[in-house]
């Protein structure tokens, strides 16, 4: 997992679904992706209509749970019910995470 984790970043311009084709040759048949995911990312879905032998596990965040109000407005949350019914008929396992209060 550590090595996955390593070369798959939110520090690219590419998005999810694309990362994961770079790396799709070192995935092998029942190996388990787990993908954390606040912005929709729409080549998502059919990467993993691709991938059938892999597992994948979505962990869904609301992007404007991390965003001012006008970010929010601009980000394309991928808590979005119809974004969330597109993962699972891909075949993702989709856990949508609850937001996380921060107290200073």
């Amino acid at each position: 997992i550590r090595e996955v984790l390593t070369d798959i970043q939110a520090d690219s311009l590419d998005n999810i679904g694309d990362e994961i084709a770079l790396m799709e040759r070192r995935f092998h048949q029942g190996d388990t992706v787990v993908v954390f995911v606040g912005a929709r990312d729409e080549s998502l879905p059919q990467r993993i209509l691709t991938m059938q032998h892999i597992h994948f596990v979505c962990l869904v965040y609301d992007a404007a749970d991390f965003f001012t109000n006008a970010k929010a407005n601009s980000a394309r949350s991928a808590a979005d019910p119809v974004y969330l019914a597109q993962l699972e008929a891909a075949g993702a396992q989709v856990i949508p995470m609850p937001k996380v209060e921060t107290y200073q």
